[in-house]
């Protein structure tokens, strides 16, 4: 990479703080996956001198984490649905409508899995992963709620520049970010 791209993408992440931790904690993350798929692959075929029986159930718990950690990203840079011109020609003039709709179907459900996470988190004290004992399973289920709650904000802010686009409060959708 050249020095002129590097300084680039630094400047990037320096301005966009959010965005930063997100991209370089997606890239850790998917880097953990491919080194343990790498890990069970190369086991088939070779004997390692070590037990790889963990390395699914990170391989696994770090593809769950990735995911909930880029939903509310998606949604805030809009690349949520990806057959959005599909959606402009079935509805024309409709598609702010329906995407209102759609935030009000997301803000139901966020607020249920963040409820749904709380609950969780609370009955499962001291429960671990079968393979990996240090692992809380309870993480998996704060890091969860957490990741909805940031879907819910992001969806909230989105409908409420939504209803001021529509009551001609606000620029357009295209000249505002999230």
């Amino acid at each position: 990479m050249g020095s002129q791209h590097r300084n680039k993408v630094i400047d990037y992440l320096s301005q966009n703080k959010a965005d930063g931790v997100t991209l370089v904690v997606s890239l850790i993350l998917f880097h953990l996956m491919l080194v343990m798929g790498s890990i069970q692959i190369i086991n088939r075929y070779l004997d390692i001198p070590f037990s790889v029986y963990w390395a699914g159930e990170v391989t696994r718990t770090a593809m769950v984490f990735l995911t909930l950690m880029l939903v509310p990203y998606l949604f805030a840079h809009q690349l949520d649905i990806s057959f959005l011109p599909v959606l402009k020609q079935i509805f024309g003039s409709r598609l702010e409508a329906v995407l209102l709709i759609r935030n009000l179907v997301l803000v139901v459900f966020s607020s249920l899995m963040i409820w749904s996470s709380y609950l969780s988190y609370l009955q499962s004290d001291a429960v671990t992963l079968p393979t990996v004992g240090w692992f809380l399973v309870r993480w998996v289920y704060l890091f969860m709620g957490l990741a909805f709650a940031a879907l819910l904000v992001y969806v909230l802010v989105d409908t409420k520049r939504k209803v001021f686009v529509a009551l001609g409060r606000a620029e357009s959708e295209e000249s505002t970010d999230v």
